[in-house]
């Protein structure tokens, strides 16, 4: 997860700019469906792409922003942060088999669900 919240690890100029062109459409919707962007409420993982993200949007909706340390994404242990994405198709057919598994160090499946469903909740 270190690796996730590096500010080394954020967005690059690309990337922040399509975040305020999200945010610029994210507003336009929500008044054309006659709803207050200021009485929304954007919700951000840790990680340093999510908050910069999150934060570009909020700007151009004028709106409050939370950070929610369980929205993050799923800890691969061994694998994280490799680009192989075939070595991540062996933690998927693993977890078709347990979702319970913690091969390879890998979060298992179960508690990443219990994870969303807890953010669901709040």
């Amino acid at each position: 997860m270190e690796e996730g919240v590096d500010p080394a690890n954020g967005l690059t100029e690309l990337g922040l700019e399509q975040a305020r062109t999200a945010g610029k459409e994210l507003k336009e919707v929500l008044l054309g469906a006659g709803c207050s962007p200021a009485n929304t409420m954007v919700v951000t993982s840790p990680f340093s792409r999510a908050k910069e993200t999150a934060e570009a949007i909020r700007e151009c909706l004028d709106c409050d922003l939370r950070e929610e340390r369980d929205l993050r994404e799923r800890y691969f242990g061994e694998l994280d942060g490799r680009e192989d994405h075939a070595s991540y198709a062996k933690v998927w057919a693993l977890d078709a088999v347990s979702a319970r598994h913690g091969e390879l160090g890998v979060e298992p499946a179960t508690q990443a669900r219990r994870i969303a469903h807890h953010s669901n909740q709040k």
